[in-house]
Order: structure tokens, then sequence, then C-alpha cells
């Protein structure tokens, strides 16, 4: 990262890093570093079975959170009218009551950890369709090793 580089631009972020110190391309490095971190601890946190993680998938296939972490609220409504709409409990045979149980249960930044895995989800699914969904699960942290038998 250089000091020409995109990130640096936005004014707002560089005031924020500058805070933190004087090398803004150095302080971002390691605060990416330290979010990447927390988003795999967060995930580690959760438990759903394969159903369960292919059906938030296929339901926030296609939301854009983009910055606004005040969307964040948005997530659980919009996985909750996609499986009314698309009867997507009866499609991957999840509980609805069981998984909406589990969703209203996560903090804000497990949210935002389980909206990254699924973005993760459909990049890896978009460049190997034939790839089975549980290893994509898998590679995402969506599911976790001892969570199916492989």
């Amino acid at each position: 990262m250089n000091s020409n580089s995109s990130i640096l631009h936005d004014s707002q972020l560089k005031g924020a890093l500058l805070q933190r110190g004087d090398n803004a391309s150095k302080i971002a490095l390691r605060d990416l570093k330290r979010y990447y971190a927390l988003l795999k601890r967060s995930l580690s946190e959760l438990s759903f079975s394969i159903g369960e993680a292919a059906l938030i998938c296929d339901a926030l296939k296609g939301y854009n959170l983009e910055d606004n972490l005040a969307r964040i609220e948005t997530v659980l409504p919009w996985i909750h009218e996609a499986i009314q709409r698309d009867s997507f409990d009866r499609k991957w045979k999840v509980n609805r009551e069981v998984l909406a149980n589990k969703l209203k249960a996560l903090y804000p930044f497990q949210t935002l950890a389980l909206v990254d895995a699924v973005e993760q989800f459909w990049v890896k699914q978009q460049s190997n369709p034939n790839q089975k969904i549980q290893e994509i699960l898998l590679q995402v942290d969506l599911l976790h090793c001892c969570d199916f038998a492989l």
C-alpha cells in the first residue's frame, strides 16, 4: 500500500487512521489484519448446519451491506423475507424457527462476519461452480470441520 492508494483518498478514513499514528498505510494494514482476525473469530463462535448455512447464503445472494453499518439491522429481516418468498426453509430442509432464534442471538459484529462470509461464498462459487457447497461453506468458515461428517 502506498500513499497514492485509494484508501488514503477517503478523508474521513485517512483522518481516523492518522489519529492512530503518523504512517496511515502501516496503520491501515495493521487494522485490516485485526479486522480479518475478528471476522474469523466471530465466525468460529457460530454454529450452523449445512442446510442453515446454505439457506443463509441463498437468502443473502445479492445483498449489499456496503460500508453502511447502520444497515446491519436489515440482514435478519432480509433473510426472513427470502425464506417467506422463496421457501428456502423447505429447499434446504431447515427449521425456520430454530434458524430465526440463532440469527436473533447474533451480535452486530457476528452478523457483519456472517455477511462477509456469504460474500466470500458467492465469489468462490462463481469462480468454481462445480465445487461442492459443503466445501465452500468450510472454506469461508460458515461450517466447521466437525459440523458434519465428511
